[in-house]
């Protein structure tokens, strides 16, 4: 467990941390920011066009193949596959 982890010892420490980001997420969308939400179960569940789209839009060229080489697959669900 790194350091981060043990920063809250109950629920209401950590809701708390999560309620600060989720403020300053909305924020950010508020503020019509360039930002990106990014979702790493829909890559497990292997939603390659997200995956392309973030790829891109850091302006990256995106490659399938080593996409899915670079995600665990233990991770997948099925349809990931």
């Amino acid at each position: 467990m790194t350091r981060f982890m043990r920063a809250y010892r109950d629920e209401a420490g950590w809701q708390s941390w999560i309620d600060q980001h989720e403020k300053r997420f909305a924020e950010m969308h508020t503020a019509k920011l360039d930002i990106f939400d990014f979702w790493p179960s829909r890559l497990c569940a292997g939603d390659w066009d997200y995956a392309r789209q973030l790829i891109e839009s850091v302006g990256l060229v995106f490659n399938e193949p080593m996409v899915k080489a670079f995600i665990e697959p233990k991770w997948f669900n099925e349809e990931g596959k």
